[in-house]
């Protein structure tokens, strides 16, 4: 695998268990440390947003204009599916890339959060040998159309 296949990995602020709107992490985001320990094991390319620390909307989306990553990966617990699925919408009305969701809330309601969103994938349950392995596909995929003469903006590298 090229370390030239991009990933955008993105945490949201979620809603503490108190009620307060937003809750601010107190440590670092576990299972985003899994997958990106599994892209960068696997060299392939890699960034964080952790929203948590302050970033907006309007800097996740120049974020993502300027990396230009091939995939994007937003982490969803339920208490926040909301704040999520306005992201994934906002990220689809600026951008093509395909988007990856996962966390305890597409697990919880599976192939749901697919016909709730625009997300082009869901990961369910443990995702770091799935979200390899999609990376792979997606690489695949876009090595044989480019032989067979075809492109797709969505997946260049």
């Amino acid at each position: 695998m090229s370390s030239e296949f991009k990933t955008l990995f993105i945490i949201l602020p979620t809603k503490s268990m108190f009620g307060d709107e937003i809750s601010i992490a107190g440590q670092p985001h576990v299972g985003i440390a899994y997958l990106a320990a599994m892209v960068r094991g696997n060299n392939i390319g890699y960034k964080i947003v952790d929203m948590c620390l302050g970033y907006t909307y309007a800097e996740v989306l120049e974020v993502i204009r300027q990396y230009k990553p091939n995939l994007i990966c937003i982490t969803c617990f339920s208490c926040g599916y909301d704040r999520a699925y306005a992201l994934i919408e906002t990220i689809k009305s600026n951008f093509d890339q395909p988007i990856v969701i996962g966390g305890p809330h597409a697990s919880a309601i599976r192939d749901r959060v697919l016909k709730e969103t625009k997300a082009d994938f869901a990961v369910i349950g443990e995702g770091e040998h799935t979200l390899v392995e999609l990376i792979n596909v997606i690489t695949v995929l876009f090595d044989f159309l480019w032989e067979i003469g075809l492109e797709l903006e969505v997946l260049k590298m």
